[in-house]
């Protein structure tokens, strides 16, 4: 375990990242986090957790944030502004003289992506991997929360989709963490500069479709799950009526309708990174809803 390195943790709120804190505190490497609200702040300090103010819509406080820093965990605002914001806290990682930044992306990361968060990935990516900065970048495929959200759809006996046939691999958030978990304290997986940088792409299963998930479903929750394909248009207008923005209504669409449905941008592609980092087999859909059993019953 590399214990003289010190890290900035973003998004320390969310599954991941709140995954990853505990892992780091219970590991004994140095790490601060990096939140936006004072509530934030003072939570993680009750806690016992290092913890600083800082905004991706300003990158002055992102600097500051990284003062003593020598890793910065970077997981990227889900924002119109993602690709701004997160090449700025790059910039500001090379200014503090940070020395390694890890990275979440995504699996279809493309700068030419229909998928308008897939693009943003894409473009950031480039902008790492140019900047200067020794890089690693940790690409996870569609994650299994995607169940969580149909939750309400799954009950009723339903697995509603527009990806027909179209596989996908998945994987567990928690899952994600102990990768960036590993990255972070283990220097041997760390990418260096430019070219010598690391790219994992994570994927927890082989790729399934959405009646494929529905078999599994079926058989683990006791009562019948079918697949019920659902028309494109249908759910953007859904989407839309409920007050999704354009651009994540039409983002949703392509990522199921076009990328999934058609096995675009390594949607299919299964890889054993993610194994290697965490030392252990990966947790599978199975094993997924037989733990979340109460969110989906």
């Amino acid at each position: 375990m590399d214990t003289d390195s010190k890290t900035l943790v973003t998004g320390a709120t969310g599954d991941i990242g709140g995954t990853l804190v505990r892992l780091l505190k219970d590991s004994g490497h140095p790490f601060r986090v990096m939140c936006r609200r004072p509530d934030q702040v003072e939570a993680f300090a009750a806690d016992g957790v290092e913890a600083v103010h800082g905004d991706f819509a300003d990158p002055a406080s992102v600097r500051q944030a990284l003062e003593g820093c020598d890793q910065l965990f970077l997981l990227p605002p889900f924002t119109a502004q993602m690709v701004e914001q997160t090449r700025a806290a790059i910039d500001a990682a090379r200014e503090a003289d940070v020395g390694h930044v890890v990275k979440i992306s995504a699996a279809d990361a493309n700068p030419d992506s229909p998928v308008p968060w897939a693009a943003d990935h894409g473009r950031v990516d480039t902008y790492l991997r140019a900047s200067g900065l020794s890089w690693t970048l940790l690409r996870p495929s569609c994650f299994f929360n995607l169940l969580a959200v149909m939750a309400p759809a799954i009950r009723r006996g339903l697995l509603p989709g527009m990806s027909g046939h179209g596989a996908t691999t998945f994987i567990d958030s928690p899952d994600i963490a102990a990768a960036a978990a590993r990255v972070l304290t283990d220097p041997s997986t760390q990418g260096g500069l430019g070219d010598q940088g690391r790219d994992y792409l994570l994927t927890g299963t082989q790729p399934l479709s959405l009646p494929q998930s529905a078999e599994i479903l079926t058989a683990e929750l006791g009562h019948r799950v079918r697949y019920l394909p659902v028309p494109a248009p249908l759910v953007y207008l859904a989407a839309r009526a409920k007050g999704v923005p354009v651009r994540e209504a039409r983002g949703i669409v392509n990522q199921f309708a076009v990328v999934v449905r058609r096995g675009l941008d390594n949607v299919r592609v299964h890889s054993t990174d993610l194994e290697h980092l965490i030392g252990r087999p990966p947790t599978d859909m199975s094993t997924y809803v037989r733990t979340h059993r109460t969110e989906l019953t």
